[in-house]
């Protein structure tokens, strides 16, 4: 199984580090000198549960919060572009010493940048900026950032080594799967996929067309305009 679930009982499960990349990305903070440091957090409300994704950025910085030493100002934001700005002036106005910011997902490290440039603050020689977002909106910015992405291909083929030797990898476009017959699979499943099709109608016109009559299609997708917004606030960045 990719990724934790609610009950493991039973189950290999192939997933990334999400505690120690967390922890990781405080230390090499600190390691650079900085110990004022600004952090953008999921809100309280996604740390209850002890498991996912929340959870685990959490394990991480109270692992950094016990063995190294900076002091960390704290926000909550839902991981919005808008929240992320909002946050980072509220932050800046309660600790003008803040020389770095960690922010944990979606659009949140370009609202961090926007609203640094707004106070004429540069990255990274005035403060660095630390966060997850995909990698093509880092090298969009200038200067352009690194990001990190999760190696979900080699994720999957590590899976297959661990038991799971049945499954099989084809390229191909998902908007025409010419070598797959109709009513094909029980389940269809597309995590964050399709939403990042040019043509994501057709992708999901195909998926109806593989899957068995009474199977399953199950998607994931983030909220409506999350992508095109955050190319907006891309290009609005570089036009600056």
């Amino acid at each position: 199984v990719l990724f934790r679930s609610a009950d493991p009982s039973g189950l290999c499960i192939v997933d990334y580090a999400t505690d120690d990349a967390s922890f990781l990305v405080f230390e090499h903070l600190v390691h650079l000198g900085h110990r004022h440091i600004g952090f953008l957090d999921l809100p309280d409300s996604k740390h209850r549960e002890e498991r996912g994704y929340a959870w685990l950025i959490q394990k991480g910085y109270e692992r950094a919060q016990r063995e190294l030493s900076f002091e960390c100002i704290r926000a909550g934001t839902d991981g919005s572009y808008d929240d992320a700005a909002l946050m980072t002036e509220v932050l800046l106005r309660r600790s003008p010493h803040i020389t770095a910011f960690v922010t944990t997902n979606g659009d949140g490290p370009i609202g961090v940048m926007h609203a640094l440039r707004r106070r004429g603050i540069a990255v990274p020689e005035s403060v660095s900026l630390a966060g997850v977002a995909r990698e093509k909106w880092f090298r969009a910015l200038s200067p352009q950032l690194t990001a990190a992405e999760i190696p979900l291909i080699d994720m999957v083929r590590r899976a297959a080594e661990a038991g799971l030797a049945h499954l099989t990898f084809e390229s191909g476009d998902a908007c025409d799967l010419f070598n797959v017959p109709d009513h094909t699979f029980h389940l269809t499943l597309s995590m964050f996929g399709v939403m990042f099709a040019p043509k994501p109608f057709e992708v999901a016109a195909e998926m109806v067309r593989v899957t068995r009559p009474g199977g399953r299609i199950v998607m994931g997708n983030w909220i409506p305009n999350d992508e095109t917004r955050s190319e907006e606030h891309t290009s609005e960045l570089q036009s600056r």
